[in-house]
């Protein structure tokens, strides 16, 4: 290698430290090193900054808002200007305060929101994006290899188990995943706040939203940690498990990665894994009765919902139901906080089936 070769490198190799020094600041006590993570550095190369309409979602009776997506909290404008990118970077930021935030998150962040400051804004409505999934859907049904995944997964009743996962639609998904990120107990008020984003933020920005609950790496539409969708040294998470029967149709190996379709592709290998969970819990009989007395779209969005919250205590409640005929609505079994979770995901099924 030329001496001017050489020096040239050296000269990049220190403007890279540099970068990496501007990002991070270290403390210099004999102490682990507590990393500052400086957002303000995060470039933006898409403005998003616009006047946004609230005249929808002071209709559907949101006046005052405490805990949102929007930049601001209290009386609700008619319109205002928002720039969410900054919106967004705020939001991190808010994560990154919560107690004993997990080093993924730590490491992620930057990326997390650059994936959104620098890309344009995926704008739809809730109607548009719904029509595009299912369509993703019936494709992603179509290359399953329904009889391996139920041989390997050890389900028996293989033809009711496809039946069931394959009635899973844009609708169902939409609504699970507005009980997941949307605040309110009536439906039409998630609906419109969830279209508000969708029209102006765009669909990657919800894809963007951190959850500011837990100090995991949880963010999007579905709030998913590593927990529900990943790869490490003990192999795929469940949506990787039933992503891998779907040639063509993969999602990625991380959370932070999620984004468009990939999220609810997610989704719905998650909602099959669970429903897959059930099956291999369920004897022929419960098959059996299922079939005949419990199918239907709205408790089976009700169980995936649950099951994404809370797998074991939502299953066995699901099985308690199909014991009982489900003569009863399966809200009449759930316990704890999954009364909340059913009620919630019913309020919003029911308003999403109204704008279709």
């Amino acid at each position: 290698m030329s001496a001017r070769k050489l020096s040239s490198l050296k000269r990049r190799s220190n403007m890279i430290f540099m970068d990496l020094l501007a990002l991070f600041s270290w403390g210099t006590t004999s102490a682990p090193p507590q990393v500052v993570i400086d957002l303000s550095k995060v470039p933006v190369t898409v403005d998003k900054q616009h006047y946004v309409n609230f005249k929808p979602v002071l209709a559907a009776g949101i006046n005052k808002t405490a805990h949102s997506y929007l930049g601001f909290s209290g009386t609700v404008p008619p319109a205002t200007l928002i720039d969410w990118n900054k919106n967004i970077v705020n939001i991190w930021k808010q994560k990154l305060q919560i107690t004993n935030v997990s080093p993924a998150t730590k490491q992620s962040v930057f990326r997390a929101t650059y994936s959104y400051t620098s890309r344009p804004a995926e704008v739809m409505t809730v109607s548009s994006h719904i029509n595009q999934l299912n369509w993703h859907l019936k494709m992603i049904n179509y290359s399953i290899n329904w009889s391996e995944l139920c041989a390997d997964s050890r389900i028996k009743q293989c033809a009711s188990f496809k039946r069931t996962a394959m009635s899973i639609d844009g609708n169902m998904l939409t609504a699970y995943s507005m009980t997941e990120l949307m605040p309110y107990q009536i439906g039409r008020q998630n609906y419109e706040m969830m279209n508000l984003y969708m029209r102006n933020a765009g669909r990657n920005y919800l894809d963007t939203i951190p959850s500011l609950g837990d100090p995991l790496l949880s963010m999007g539409r579905y709030q998913f940690t590593s927990y529900a969708v990943g790869h490490d040294k003990d192999g795929p998470r469940s949506a990787n498990k039933i992503a891998r029967y779907a040639p063509g149709f993969g999602i990625p190996q991380s959370v932070i990665a999620l984004r468009g379709l990939s999220s609810d592709r997610a989704a719905y290998y998650f909602s099959v894994y669970n429903i897959g969970s059930l099956y291999r819990a369920m004897s022929d009989k419960q098959v059996q009765i299922y079939d005949q007395y419990c199918r239907g779209k709205e408790p089976l969005t009700e169980y995936i919902a649950t099951a994404h919250h809370n797998p074991t205590i939502a299953k066995r409640n699901m099985l308690r139901w199909i014991d009982g005929k489900c003569k009863k609505p399966l809200a009449a079994y759930q316990t704890g906080d999954l009364k909340l979770y059913t009620k919630k995901t019913s309020i919003n099924y029911a308003e999403v089936l109204k704008r279709t």
